[in-house]
């Protein structure tokens, strides 16, 4: 992945902490860095490095994507404190929205270090010219909320975040699918279907194009999805679950993992083509992942919560709920439209 330096990044920012300075992304070192800041927002879903490595292995090199890190401190005792990136990250060539992603460790919150960072990243922006910008807030974190609507952005997509404790999953709940459906694990097909990334790939393109979205879905390119399996220690492929009518591929839930935090395990995607919905086909594959969930072990010993989120019109939140999930935030998308010339920065 190529990285620019940002031309913003000098000796330090003028305001903000007086040791406080921002700099490039600087290659491996750097990742252990970002988890850090990532792992310590309380209540948000945690970052590790294998994360970070991966997604900018599996990520286009020719649209990439421009990180400043801020540091306070002096010689040897520096330390990241917040990082912010940019860029079109959709690896679809013909997306024109960029994404903005701006984190501070809490510890260090209310000093000026998210301002700098800010300014870092709306320069990039200006240099970038997106046709959008896209950022996500927490909705029980009010201040960046507050932050998004003084730049200009505006509520997108509201999607509620639910968790369920699959210990607790209602025991009668049904999980056999209709008549002429088999559910399969992935661990399965990987062992019989040579064909099963075609296959699945397919079939997951063919649900994410009916996932509600404020804007058109863009689906990865093959090899960049596929590159997502490979090697990737937060693969459950027993809590992957696909639904098969003979030899097609039409439904499918998926359970990952996640390397940063094992008390936590998280639905990618769950859902039907649509000549076979409204079967009860998604309702079987879910709850026959909650029972696989409630098998599964902590390093302290528990059972890790299922976390998932959903566009608040998606019938799955409704299904969701009827399996016991219940909400506890919103990861919210705000959206700022750009005409030629025009700043991000707030009024």
């Amino acid at each position: 992945m190529s990285e620019r330096e940002a031309a913003s990044a000098g000796p330090r920012p003028a305001d903000g902490p007086a040791d406080l300075v921002l700099r490039p992304f600087g290659g491996e070192a750097d990742y252990a860095a970002m988890a850090a800041v990532g792992v310590a927002r309380p209540g948000e879903d945690a970052l590790s490095e294998g994360f970070l490595r991966r997604r900018d292995r599996e990520r286009d090199g020719a649209r990439p994507v421009f990180r400043g890190l801020a540091e306070i401190g002096d010689g040897d005792g520096r330390r990241v404190v917040g990082f912010a990136e940019t860029g079109y990250l959709y690896n679809v060539p013909e997306s024109k929205s960029a994404q903005l992603d701006l984190r501070v460790h809490p510890d260090f919150r209310r000093r000026g270090i998210g301002g700098a960072l800010r300014r870092w990243a709306f320069g990039e922006l200006a240099r970038l010219a997106p046709r959008r910008v896209e950022a996500a807030a927490r909705e029980r974190c009010p201040a960046g909320v507050r932050f998004l609507e003084r730049c200009g952005f505006r509520l997108a997509q509201r999607n509620p975040l639910s968790e369920l404790d699959p210990s607790t999953f209602d025991p009668s709940f049904p999980d056999t699918p209709p008549a002429g459906i088999e559910i399969r694990s992935l661990a399965a097909l990987m062992a019989d279907d040579p064909d099963w990334r075609l296959a699945l790939y397919d079939l997951q393109c063919a649900v994410e194009r009916d996932v509600p979205w404020y804007d058109e879905v863009h689906v990865r390119p093959f090899d960049e999805w596929a590159a997502s399996y490979v090697d990737n220690p937060d693969l459950l492929p027993d809590g992957h679950l696909v639904a098969m009518d003979g030899d097609a591929y039409v439904g499918l839930t998926q359970l990952w993992a996640s390397e940063a935090d094992d008390r936590v395990i998280y639905t990618g995607l769950t859902g039907v083509r649509r000549s076979h919905r409204r079967r009860g086909i998604a309702s079987a594959l879910k709850a026959r992942a909650i029972r696989h969930a409630a098998g599964l072990r902590t390093a302290a010993g528990g059972v890790p919560v299922i976390r998932t989120g959903n566009e608040e019109s998606n019938p799955m939140l409704a299904l969701n709920r009827r399996l016991g999930f219940r909400e506890v935030d919103a990861l919210n998308v705000y959206v700022r439209e750009l005409a030629a010339g025009s700043t991000l920065e707030p009024a």
